[in-house]
């Protein structure tokens, strides 16, 4: 049984938020991400993705700091945040861990998140994106992140495997996402998953 998600409007909210998808040749010869889209290949073998359960924190544990891990939900359908590295705790300035993507901040960003996830669970495909921000003060920066599904059943998308390259870029996104929180200290700040 398919899922049909409508796509939830995005508004300007005064900064440029942009999701580049990025072509997936190569990526299992990528410097950054190459490890674990390997091993997402390897794990799930004849099907359309691994399962969950799949998952060897052995053969992924260089990578642990930068992954994210999304629960997807039905009824009404949300994205919610079951685990996240430490480098996302660091760059964040949070804990993300049971949050929903629709709780994060900025609402334009946090809606391209959830319009990108919803294709995913349409598509069952990875996907390479890179994010840019553009904040009100005129500070551009950008991330790249990849998105892996994974399924218990090997039909519908149950989970959704992230893992982040904050680049050299670290420190400067740690500043805007503190600049974020201060602008409004009860939000979550984005998260581009």
């Amino acid at each position: 049984m398919g899922r049909s998600h409508k796509a939830l409007p995005v508004e300007d909210d005064g900064r440029r938020i942009e999701f580049q998808r990025l072509p997936q040749a190569g990526i299992d010869g990528d410097p950054v991400f190459a490890e674990v889209f390997v091993w997402w290949q390897r794990a799930r073998g004849s099907r359309a993705m691994p399962s969950r359960a799949d998952i060897d924190l052995d053969a992924l544990k260089r990578s642990l700091p930068r992954l994210l891990l999304i629960e997807v939900l039905d009824d009404p359908p949300d994205f919610r945040y079951r685990l996240a590295g430490t480098q996302t705790y660091d760059i964040h300035g949070m804990e993300l861990t049971g949050k929903s993507v629709l709780d994060i901040k900025p609402p334009a960003q946090h809606r391209r998140l959830w319009n990108d996830l919803c294709e995913m669970l349409d598509e069952k495909q990875p996907q390479l994106v890179r994010l840019r921000f553009t904040n009100q003060q005129g500070n551009a920066r950008s991330y790249r992140v990849m998105r892996l599904p994974l399924s218990n059943t090997g039909d519908e998308v149950d989970h959704i495997l992230v893992m982040q390259d904050f680049g050299a870029e670290g420190p400067e996104l740690r500043q805007m996402y503190e600049e974020l929180r201060q602008e409004d200290p009860g939000a979550a700040t984005p998260q581009a998953s």
